[in-house]
């Protein structure tokens, strides 16, 4: 018995710090994919790093340092709307992103990977302690277009890294779901409605500015985020899907109720037979996206810290509030075809 105690203790702990070098790993390639690809080119793709590219071009403050000033603010906000125990899971991130991102922008560590990526004319310079690229003008769409995708895929693949681990990213993720709170709009909206003022109020500033080469910066930064996403959802569920959960739980009333006024989801309810105690339990199935699972764990474990939670992932999620049940194109043209068949076949008789 002692020893499967200790056993299971160090399940525990191996599971634990395999969490954080998940979480540290994906921060990692998420700082990555900002300070090497999307910063250095003044592409604003969303998130914080774009936030701060549009605060630095002020030229009051560099990227990195107004990254440390959002990060902790979001955080902060965070713990006052969302409470304590949400807001530990963005803490990796939160410490160790702008520490990544000040080690890429303020050193030599990827300059030689930057300067691979360079047009003749053009030559990596320092402004207030951050490396940018000079002579961006000079650069072709295709070459800049490359970049992006590349600095959008890694950002993204480093979210879902991230996730894995049982953490977040944090940054603006915290925003949407303090504004979900209160005003029950879907994450995923509210993610791509954020992301895409920051795109749109970079595209903005150029127009403003007359300045091709960031109009151009900001077209491609709205396929980064596009990459992004995308490699988000490759990493962590796949496209098109999403995350089954299934709560075993005394208190499925007011789970339920959560589920359905907080998070505008369906829940499916049966009874469950417990193996041991052989008692008759409530059993809640719902699906949702990777944005709200950790805060929906949290939740579930204020209200009921002996549920029985199952999470796994689902290939493919159709329906209401999803993506609709549709037939597909082949199928239908099948279908149509075999009943323009059967009215000939009637009317030849």
């Amino acid at each position: 018995m002692v020893k499967t105690i200790k056993e299971e203790k160090n399940k525990k702990v191996l599971k634990s710090f395999w969490s954080i070098v998940n979480i540290l790993f994906g921060t990692f390639l998420l700082a990555l994919g900002d300070g090497i690809f999307l910063v250095p080119f003044s592409i604003v793709s969303g998130g914080i790093s774009g936030i701060s590219i549009l605060l630095s071009s002020a030229g009051f403050l560099t990227v990195d340092i107004w990254s440390y000033i959002i990060m902790w603010s979001l955080f902060f906000l965070g713990v006052i709307f969302l409470g304590l125990k949400f807001s530990l899971s963005t803490l990796i991130s939160t410490i160790f992103f702008p520490i990544f991102l000040s080690l890429i922008l303020r050193t030599n560590i990827a300059t030689g990977l930057i300067s691979l990526l360079l047009h003749d004319g053009m030559s990596i310079v320092n402004n207030n302690g951050n490396i940018i690229v000079s002579n961006l003008e000079l650069m072709d769409v295709g070459r800049l277009l490359v970049i992006g995708v590349i600095g959008g895929s890694l950002a993204g693949l480093g979210c879902g890294v991230t996730f894995n681990g049982g953490g977040s990213t944090g940054g603006l993720d915290i925003l949407v779901f303090i504004i979900n709170k209160y005003t029950n709009i879907k994450t995923s909206v509210l993610s791509f409605t954020l992301d895409g003022l920051i795109v749109f109020s970079g595209i903005v500033i150029s127009l403003v500015e007359k300045d091709s080469t960031q109009f151009y910066s900001g077209l491609i930064g709205i396929i980064s985020a596009f990459m992004c996403a995308v490699m988000i959802e490759v990493s962590y569920t796949a496209t098109g899907g999403g995350l089954i959960l299934e709560i075993t739980t005394n208190n499925y009333k007011e789970i339920n109720s959560y589920v359905i006024h907080d998070l505008d989801r369906s829940t499916t309810i049966y009874n469950a037979i417990g193996g041991y105690s052989k008692d008759v339990k409530k059993v809640i199935r719902l699906a949702i996206s990777t944005r709200e699972f950790i805060k929906v764990r949290d939740k579930i474990a204020q209200i009921d810290p002996k549920a029985f939670v199952i999470c796994y992932q689902a290939k493919a999620v159709n329906g209401e509030g999803w993506n609709p049940l549709t037939s597909s194109k082949e199928n239908t043209i099948s279908d149509f075809s075999k009943k323009i068949k059967k009215k000939a076949k009637k009317d030849g008789k």
